[in-house]
């Protein structure tokens, strides 16, 4: 059997050390320039180094007042009173004191024009249930970002739990992808506008990191623009379910935005999920590129916060994030506790222009699921029972 080039770099979902310095050390800038269109560097505050950024934890963690807790609070026992059901959740059927509304349509404009992050702190979640705390979150994203994206390859759920499934050693033989496991994950970005995150457990070491995407793009610009055309040009996405895969680029720059679609588990493969041999194969230019982006966002990065309770709302398409490996257990098969809700989000008020070349992408995600060109959204107010796996989410790494 002929093994293509596809299935060797099926195990590189975590690039070494060795890679990283190969694209420093063998790369060369001469002779090349960047994209038509591509501008030289990115002045924004979107584009921000890991210094910059830790010296500003006080503007973009958010500390929720006993006042705005407690609206939160009568809002949700006011929805639970109600017949209403959870998708039906909204700004009107949510209601929160005018003074926290406009404190979290704030988050939103930090997130697309600002920073791009913010975190929210200050709720307990071992106040609630977990269909509770569902709700809760779902109600504050209300006023940050209102239109949910699905998740699923099947467009129903729109609430994603991420919690541990299954060991990274044994992630291949479980088909899981790299969210739900212990191990770390690479620099990557999901789908959507604005990624959210609610930590309701968290593991000690499993923290997440956070980079600018567009700090990456000024410092490969400078150095490697012949990586910034590789990332420009049309890649093959993989969603490992036989469905037509997605050709798009990884940058893309637009409307005077640089648009970042990049995640390498549907490029490279993970564990058992080899990338079909009938795409075209990854190149060792684009592993190149991916090694690019991975290292000089890991040198840029911060760590997030990781305490129970945080609400993270990130700029999907301007920052890269990734995670720290979760602590290691004495008991070999004990699996962190860690649960985090997640919403892909969008702000129709400040939602970015794309180009048509990611039109597809957020059909899938922001579009209609019924023949009739209707919507029906799904919340799963709970994570999946521990062995029971019913729903394939779509990228997660």
């Amino acid at each position: 059997m002929t093994v293509t080039t596809s299935t060797l770099v099926a195990s590189t979902y975590y690039p070494t050390e060795a890679d990283g310095l190969k694209f420093r050390v063998l790369g060369t800038t001469q002779g090349h320039t960047l994209p038509d269109g591509f501008p030289n560097s990115l002045d924004s505050p979107l584009a921000w180094t890991k210094s910059q950024m830790q010296a500003q934890e006080n503007d973009w963690l958010i500390h929720l007042s006993f006042e705005e807790l407690k609206s939160i609070d009568d809002a949700l026992r006011g929805f639970q009173a109600s017949s209403l059901e959870p998708a039906e959740i909204s700004q009107i059927t949510f209601p929160l004191s005018n003074s926290l509304a406009k404190r979290l349509d704030s988050v939103s404009e930090e997130c697309y024009s600002g920073r791009g992050f913010c975190i929210i702190r200050g709720i307990d979640p071992t106040k609630y249930t977990d269909e509770e705390n569902a709700l809760l979150y779902t109600g504050i994203s209300a006023y940050v970002a209102p239109i949910h994206g699905f998740q699923d390859i099947t467009k129903s759920h729109v609430l994603c739990h991420v919690t541990n499934r299954v060991s990274l050693k044994n992630a291949a033989q479980a088909k899981e992808t790299p969210a739900f496991t212990d191990g770390p994950m690479v620099f990557h970005t999901d789908l959507g506008d604005i990624l959210s995150l609610y930590s309701v457990n968290v593991d000690p070491a499993g923290a997440g990191l956070l980079a600018s995407s567009w700090q990456v793009y000024n410092e490969l610009a400078a150095t490697r623009p012949d990586l910034i055309c590789t990332l420009s040009e049309e890649w093959v996405y993989d969603d490992y379910a036989r469905n037509p895969p997605d050709h798009l680029p990884l940058f893309a720059y637009h409307d005077n935005k640089l648009i970042v679609h990049c995640s390498r588990y549907p490029l490279t493969g993970f564990g058992s999920w080899i990338r079909n041999p009938d795409l075209p194969a990854v190149t060792e230019k684009q592993l190149e590129a991916l090694d690019a982006v991975h290292f000089t966002a890991q040198r840029n990065a911060i760590k997030l916060p990781n305490q129970v309770g945080d609400i993270v709302y990130i700029n999907n398409k301007a920052m890269l994030h990734g995670r720290n490996a979760m602590a290691k257990r004495d008991n070999e098969g004990e699996l962190s506790k860690r649960h985090r809700m997640k919403f892909w989000l969008r702000d129709p008020k400040r939602a970015w222009k794309l180009p048509s070349s990611l039109d597809g992408v957020d059909d899938k995600v922001f579009g209609a699921n019924r023949p009739d060109g209707s919507r029906v959204e799904t919340l799963l107010l709970r994570p999946e029972l521990e062995g029971v796996k019913t729903t394939r989410w779509y990228i997660n790494g």
